[in-house]
């Protein structure tokens, strides 16, 4: 059960980062704006910029999900089958990731 409550632990904090980080994006790439040539607008690949964070983050999301699903099916189903779901939502959220 500690298990449990740590791959929980994880998602809760992912979510929380995603949502710090993606908020001060803007602001600091504000910040840096002036410091950078004037005919290079940095602000203008933002949306660039925050798509990469999602994936990161969402990938980090995808895979404390699947250690969720390890630990509670573990012991229902085995360790051999536990871990086919858990590669099973690897790859799903995978593909979900470049759709």
């Amino acid at each position: 059960m500690p298990r449990t409550h740590k791959a929980i632990g994880k998602i809760i904090f992912y979510f929380i980062m995603t949502a710090i980080v993606l908020s001060l994006v803007s602001p600091i790439l504000g910040y840096v704006k002036p410091f950078l040539i004037s005919y290079f607008d940095i602000t203008t690949y933002t949306p660039y910029i925050s798509s990469i964070i999602i994936i990161i983050f969402v990938y980090l999301i995808i895979t404390s999900i699947a250690s969720l699903f390890y630990e509670t099916s573990k012991d229902k189903i085995g360790a051999h089958n536990a871990n086919l779901i858990k590669t099973l939502i690897k790859i799903l959220g995978i593909a979900i990731i470049l759709s």
